[in-house]
């Protein structure tokens, strides 16, 4: 497995995988006939717990078994073997909440 270290290529599909992750919080939390005045929130603060999860920055398992997730994509269908990676990790947390709001506004 080859793992290319590209933070520009990794931060767009980031970026791409975070708006497509809010848009379907959001439609499924309106199909389920949620209040629409909740779907805001709930999508915002789903989109960040996830997000946390990804990056690694919730703690999952334990002192002894700790499991630390590193985000990578693939460079195409094609080349799944072929990795690209950012040396800082995935900040998923931190960008959600403007994810959000950047749906919000499209619609």
């Amino acid at each position: 497995m080859e793992i290319t270290k590209n933070e520009e290529k990794f931060e767009e599909c980031q970026e791409e995988m975070l708006h497509y992750l809010a848009k379907r919080v959001r439609a499924l939390l309106v199909e389920k006939g949620v209040d629409e005045e909740l779907i805001y929130d709930i999508t915002g603060d789903m989109v960040f717990e996830v997000g946390a999860i990804i990056d690694g920055s919730a703690i999952i398992g334990s002192e002894a078994k700790p499991v630390l997730p590193y985000l990578t994509f693939s460079k195409s269908e094609e080349e799944r073997e072929s990795l690209i990676a950012s040396p800082i990790g995935s900040c998923f947390h931190e960008m959600a909440y403007g994810f959000v709001d950047q749906i919000f506004e499209e619609e």
